[in-house]
C-alpha cells in the first residue's frame, strides 16, 4: 500500500506528460480534461488549483538522443474560454519550457557535483519511466 509520503516523493520526482503544441497563451498549457492524470512514474495525481508540477513532453535531438521538453508551473482551472473541453491547464513559471540538457548543463556550470550527480540519477530515472 502506497503512503502519504510515498506518494509525495513520487510526485515530487515526476512529471506529468503535455503537449506543448496545446498553448492557449505564452506561459499557459491545456494539462487534462479530468480531475486526475498519470504522471511519468505511473501514479495517479490528483489535479489541484494552485498546485505545483513538473511538466514534459517527448523530444529529440536531431541525432535521435531522447531530450524531452521540461517546464514547472502551477495548476489552475481552464478560464481561459477556449478549448472549454480542457478542465486544467498549467500556468508555465519565468523558467520557461527548455530541454532536460539544458538543465543538466546549467547544473554542471554551477560545479556543484552533488547537484550534477542527482540531476543525471534524476534523468536516467525518468528516461527509464518514460519509454
Amino acid at each position: 500500500m502506497t503512503t502519504r509520503r510515498n506518494y509525495q516523493e513520487a510526485i515530487k520526482k515526476s512529471r506529468i506528460y503535455v503537449d506543448f503544441n496545446q498553448m492557449i497563451d505564452f506561459d499557459l498549457v491545456l494539462l487534462s480534461q479530468k480531475d486526475k492524470k498519470l504522471n511519468s512514474v505511473g501514479v495517479e495525481v490528483e489535479l489541484r488549483e494552485g498546485m505545483e508540477i513538473a511538466i514534459y513532453m517527448d523530444d529529440e535531438q536531431p541525432n535521435g538522443f531522447k531530450d524531452n521538453l521540461i517546464a514547472s508551473g502551477i495548476v489552475e482551472r481552464n478560464h481561459s474560454n477556449l478549448f472549454e473541453i480542457a478542465k486544467w491547464c498549467c500556468r508555465i513559471d519565468e523558467n520557461g519550457i527548455q530541454h532536460e540538457s539544458d538543465e543538466i548543463e546549467k547544473k554542471l556550470k554551477s560545479k556543484d557535483a552533488t547537484i550534477v550527480i542527482n540531476t543525471l540519477l534524476e534523468t536516467t530515472f525518468h528516461n527509464q519511466n518514460w519509454e
